[in-house]
């Protein structure tokens, strides 16, 4: 019916197929349709309706019989029943305005228009990523999707790839009855399967189907995708446990925390268990999985297995309903490496959202599939792209984040830990509410938040001072010649050098060093984490989803370079004089400035 719609379809650009979808979605807006399902069944319907050139009711059970699925056509016909036969004299110009639009513009609506908001959006991988994953299974002959939500991949598996099967198994009915009715449109679409079930319960049609996989012939290769939804306890995905298939490969019991129930993991364990040999898993997932401390447990158990192949860094921005990083994990058998890529900066920025342009998905792709040595690739790509061993990854307490093993490395030379030269201490955490109350005139008592780090010398007369109280006091002070830094990005520093006669805190955000004066001038360690090298350092041991955090254990990984006591003291009596000038540049500066100031006032 569509066939030469479909075929322009596939080569409309981004800025079209956008400008299409706000078109229609702005006729939809006045008449309070109450779902997303919902808008694409009235859509549907219109198309089919303008291009038969028929009546609504007539598109309808032409629909019906196209689909031959009695869970969609249920849905379907309540729908129908209620923006049809309830109201007609509202919805009738809703079907008159729709009909005023291209029959392209509503199949471009029906087929890549997403839901809004952020809690749809975990259903969508975004556009540009599900082009690159198609790309990356393009000559494989069968994909299985795990959650398709709204059949975005399966989408464009089915309108760009060459895959002759594609399965999936999806637990949201609305997500089903929108996938199925997308792919039904299709003109010569591949074998399609959509199961909806629970991907964790062994009675759901799935697990019969996917091992079918299991037995194609590796001259028939094949691979699965999942978009994990973030932010969602699996308890939501259990009905007292019956039939309840727990992931095997590891237990999960064993390995995960509470927090790690709220997270991609669960998900994509369950996948791996169904992982057959010489096969590929693809995840799209947000940062934290590769670096937050709470899933390095997991993480330590897939690397010691051999079974992350390559962790991709993709741009920010590129989810729907978020503007946090992602990453692209691909899982395989017997690796005895983990291929790491950064590609955050392969990515084309748009008004609202950033996207993957077709070079963007080739350079990508050249990174992943190109196996030849780091130093024969092109000048562009080196320093992005490194094969690191499990022995390296355990270094770091398995942070797969390809930013820790990447970019800079630390000059060949000897070195020790932060470790070694000092001892890390957090300061004291107090709320707002507690801060407003304990602030006083008084200067006995001096709290420093990151806002006063900008990695100078401190001026404790410039620091906010609090009442003394019994919960502060009982706290840890800072001593002379002690450097604060915060834990939260940016990573600034700060020098206290005299303390005199006053208590002084920093704040829960901040870390503050005791130094060991045996081991490391402490001016020269100050100076060493204010240079470029030391803040490369930083970035790369950060972790976190939305916001890069230091964590102490990680903090006490930082290497710095052994230099001789005389030398460091050298450098430090240089220093030391440079600090000098510049606070008398600074003190003339503001003279200048109250000179500047004080000149009209003369007049005046």
């Amino acid at each position: 019916m569509f066939e030469s719609l479909f075929a322009e379809l596939k080569l409309q650009n981004t800025d079209r197929t956008n400008e299409y979808i706000a078109k229609v979605e702005d006729i939809l807006k006045p008449f309070a349709i109450a779902s997303f399902q919902d808008s694409i069944f009235i859509v549907a319907l219109t198309l089919v309706s303008k291009v038969d050139n028929s009546r609504i009711k007539t598109a309808f059970f032409q629909l019906k019989s196209q689909l031959n699925d009695s869970f969609v056509t249920k849905a379907l016909e309540s729908a129908a029943d209620y923006y049809q036969s309830n109201n007609p004299e509202s919805y009738g110009p809703m079907y008159s305005a729709l009909r005023s639009c291209t029959a392209l513009q509503l199949l471009t609506y029906l087929m890549f228009a997403d839901p809004n908001g952020k809690k749809d959006a975990a259903f969508d991988s975004g556009r540009s990523l599900n082009r690159l994953l198609v790309e990356l299974v393009k000559n494989e002959t069968s994909i299985y999707d795990w959650g398709f939500g709204y059949g975005q991949f399966l989408l464009s598996a089915a309108l760009y790839g060459n895959a002759q099967s594609l399965e999936g198994i999806e637990i949201n009915p609305e997500c089903y009855v929108v996938t199925k009715l997308r792919l039904s449109l299709l003109p010569h679409e591949p074998t399609i399967k959509l199961h909806f079930g629970n991907m964790f319960y062994e009675e759901d049609r799935h697990r019969s189907i996917f091992n079918n996989f299991r037995d194609v012939s590796a001259k028939q290769p094949h691979s699965a995708i999942i978009h994990p939804p973030f932010g969602v306890m699996i308890d939501e995905f259990f009905e007292n446990n019956k039939g309840l298939r727990v992931p095997t490969l590891p237990r999960f019991a064993e390995i995960m925390g509470p927090s790690a129930y709220k997270s991609e993991w669960p998900f994509i364990l369950r996948a791996l268990d169904d992982l057959a040999d010489e096969k590929r898993l693809y995840a799209i997932t947000t940062n934290g999985a590769a670096s937050t401390e709470t899933y390095s447990e997991i993480r330590r158990n897939l690397v010691q297995q051999g079974l992350v192949e390559c962790v991709v860094q993709l741009s920010e921005n590129l989810l729907p309903g978020t503007n946090i990083p992602s990453i692209l994990w691909i899982f395989s058998k017997y690796n005895e490496t983990v291929r790491m890529i950064d590609a955050g900066e392969f990515r084309t920025t748009g008004r609202r959202k950033s996207s993957l342009s077709a070079e963007d998905i080739e350079d990508i792709i050249y990174l992943i599939t190109n196996r030849s040595h780091v130093d024969e690739l092109a000048p562009k790509y080196r320093g992005i792209i490194n094969f690191v061993s499990p022995k390296e990854l355990a270094e770091s307490n398995y942070n797969l984040a390809p930013s820790r093993h990447l970019g800079e490395t630390f000059p060949a030379t000897e070195h020790i830990f932060l470790k070694d030269v000092c001892k890390i201490n957090r300061g004291v955490l107090l709320n707002a509410q507690e801060l407003d109350e304990l602030v006083t005139d008084d200067n006995s008592v001096k709290y420093i938040t990151p806002k006063n780090l900008n990695n100078n010398v401190i001026s404790l007369t410039e620091i906010t001072s609090l009442a003394e109280t019994d919960e502060i006091l009982k706290k840890k002070s800072i001593d002379d010649n002690t450097i604060v830094m915060s834990k939260l990005l940016p990573f600034k520093t700060g020098y206290v050098t005299t303390v005199e006669n006053k208590k002084v805190f920093s704040n829960g955000n901040t870390y503050f060093l005791q130094i060991n004066k045996a081991k490391i001038n402490p001016l020269f360690l100050w100076m060493y984490l204010n240079s470029a090298m030391a803040k490369k350092q930083l970035d790369q041991l950060s972790r976190g989803t939305k916001t890069s955090t230091l964590s102490i254990s990680d903090l006490k990984e930082l290497k710095i370079p052994l230099i001789e006591p005389a030398v460091q003291d050298k450098l430090v009596d240089k220093y030391k004089k440079l600090l000098k000038k510049e606070r008398q540049i600074q003190e003339s500066l503001n003279t200048l400035k109250k000179e500047k100031e004080q000149l009209i006032e003369t007049v005046l």
